[in-house]
């Protein structure tokens, strides 16, 4: 039966940007804070590893290459070296670790990334990944899409949790799929915290907590913590 009380953290800390032994050694200090510091769960945003492409609407085609480049050397692959690092650092702080990463697919013959979260047990096992389901807008010239098999919760001690990525956290079908699993702890990850201006497209980065009047993120996780009736965190590299 789960604890009458539990914590649940959200490491809303940026990356070392596409770096990934820097952004292995940063997640695993704050991931033995978290234990250091009581938390039963905690949530890192999204494509924490190696970063969140944020360059793919501002830079040259020539530029873009580039950046591609370094963003799939230092992306996660499920067979990295860091994956077992990471595992025994959960263990070791005795949490559940939620990640946002840049996924290298394990099929072979596939070189596609995909915008993933990671799910590691208490145990340092990884339990499971979830890939997003249909990139948003130009993202669909970098990350290929998750299907629904990979929609899913896993039992914790403090739960049964899930978790979704930006965007997905407003579809009511893939809220309402977890919901059915007996979703009862929400991950919601995003790549930062926006102030919008009328169009869902046209967005700029919050300078000031006053963008919560315009940032849909801020409605969107209250909501799905109402409808739902679960516990929700919400977490941005910003």
């Amino acid at each position: 039966m789960p604890p009458e009380s539990f914590t649940l953290a959200a490491a809303q800390v940026e990356p070392v940007y596409h770096d990934k032994a820097g952004t292995l050694d940063k997640t695993c200090r704050y991931v033995e804070q978290a234990g250091r510091d009581g938390a039963d769960i905690v949530v890192f945003p999204e494509t924490y590893f190696p970063g969140y492409p944020y360059w793919r609407g501002s830079v040259s085609i020539s530029r873009w290459t580039d950046l591609m480049v370094e963003l799939q050397k230092n992306s996660l692959h499920v067979d990295d070296e860091a994956i077992e690092i990471l595992g025994e650092t959960v263990a070791e702080a005795d949490l559940t670790l939620v990640l946002g990463t840049n996924e290298i697919s394990d099929r072979h013959g596939s070189e596609t990334l995909y915008n993933s979260l990671f799910y590691f047990d208490n145990t340092g096992e990884l339990m499971g990944r979830h890939r997003k389901l249909m990139p948003t807008h130009e993202e669909r010239a970098i990350w290929g899409r998750g299907d629904p098999s990979s929609l899913s919760t896993y039992e914790t001690g403090v739960g049964r949790l899930g978790g979704l990525i930006c965007y997905e956290n407003h579809m009511t079908l893939s809220k309402a799929a977890l919901t059915a699993m007996g979703e009862e702890i929400h991950a919601a990850v995003w790549p930062g915290f926006w102030e919008q201006h009328g169009h869902p497209g046209d967005k700029t980065r919050a300078e000031t907590s006053e963008a919560m009047e315009s940032c849909d993120i801020y409605p969107a996780m209250r909501e799905y913590a109402f409808e739902t009736q679960s516990f929700v965190a919400a977490c941005s590299a910003y």
